[in-house]
């Protein structure tokens, strides 16, 4: 059980830098 929480807290945390890094890349195109 908490492997399964802990993966799914590594799983959060990526998918937060992914959308935050992918946002940051378009504002640096766009502007």
């Amino acid at each position: 059980m908490t492997v399964l929480l802990k993966s799914k807290s590594i799983a959060n945390i990526i998918f937060i830098y992914v959308t935050y890094y992918h946002y940051y890349g378009v504002q640096k195109i766009e502007g």
